[in-house]
């Protein structure tokens, strides 16, 4: 079987979502401070046949970090009881752009998983083309676990970040929206200080999709990353809020044909809440115009 690109469209997804080898997962996740529920609205409308991706049931549930990468085993038993096995390709889309989508294909690249690949544009673009949708809940069969390996290489914690600062080793980039980088919008979670990462650069998520919420093409994407000093020779630590976005520029980066880096998995959930590691903040003028 052909390893999968990392992204795939809604044309293939819709000649081959009824094969029995083929998985397709709403991984959508929304931020504290919006208004809805991912798997409310998964259930209320879906690809047909799509499962929902729990993030939580994929995570580190020792820590208080959202979403943190979980341990090997938990891996395993999660998605063994999602159908996630040998033999089984996953395709992960998300309800409005490519958020929980990036996390879920990342996440399990993470683990030495490669035949996952995204639905570019996601369901946004499935509806606009007028395609079937489906509501209720569809769960698949589970199966053997998977063998997977970390591959630690792809992930960076705090003291990693923490070391860098100093050796310069890799260039930080930021995936949260401008307001959020310069520290002059307020954080979603209220306990966290606002500002970035001393020396990282600020790389909006946003800035990587089309309007209709695919991904760029990779001649303008790799234009991007060459323009932030972030080419082919630089090495690369992606960050974001929670670890989600961020998994967005490494998508990217593979889009464009450069090595994929690492994600700071804790990002500014964890960074921007100990006051003890180092930021870059606004004056404090604007810090209270922002709230």
């Amino acid at each position: 079987m052909d390893r999968f690109p990392p992204l795939v469209s809604t044309d293939w997804l819709a000649d081959n979502m009824t094969n029995p080898d083929v998985l397709v997962f709403d991984a959508t996740q929304y931020l504290p401070n919006e208004p809805w529920d991912g798997r409310r609205e998964y259930q209320a409308a879906h690809i047909p046949g799509a499962a929902f991706w729990d993030h939580n049931s994929v995570s580190d549930t020792d820590t208080d970090l959202p979403t943190m990468v979980p341990p090997l085993l938990r891996m395993m038993t999660a998605t063994a009881a999602m159908g996630i096995g040998p033999g089984k390709r996953v395709v992960f889309y998300d309800q409005r752009h490519v958020t929980g989508a990036a996390r879920g294909w990342w996440l399990l690249g993470l683990f030495g998983f490669d035949d996952v690949a995204i639905l570019d544009g996601g369901f946004a673009k499935w509806q606009a083309e007028g395609r079937p949708v489906d509501s209720g809940v569809q769960n698949y069969a589970p199966t053997s676990p998977y063998s997977f390996k970390l591959r630690p290489e792809r992930l960076r914690r705090a003291g990693d970040v923490l070391a860098n600062l100093t050796t310069g080793d890799e260039l930080l980039l930021d995936a949260r929206l401008a307001g959020r980088y310069a520290g002059t919008d307020p954080e979603p979670r209220k306990t966290m200080r606002v500002g970035h990462i001393p020396h990282s650069l600020n790389m909006p998520y946003a800035d990587l999709l089309n309007e209709n919420g695919t991904l760029r093409d990779g001649a303008s994407l790799r234009a991007q990353f060459d323009a932030l000093g972030a080419g082919a020779d630089r090495a690369v630590i992606a960050s974001c809020g929670s670890g989600l976005t961020a998994t967005i520029i490494t998508l990217a980066r593979v889009v464009a044909g450069l090595p994929q880096g690492a994600v700071y998995d804790g990002s500014w959930a964890e960074w921007g809440g100990h006051p003890e590691l180092p930021i870059v903040a606004p004056a404090p003028a604007l810090q209270q115009s922002a709230v």
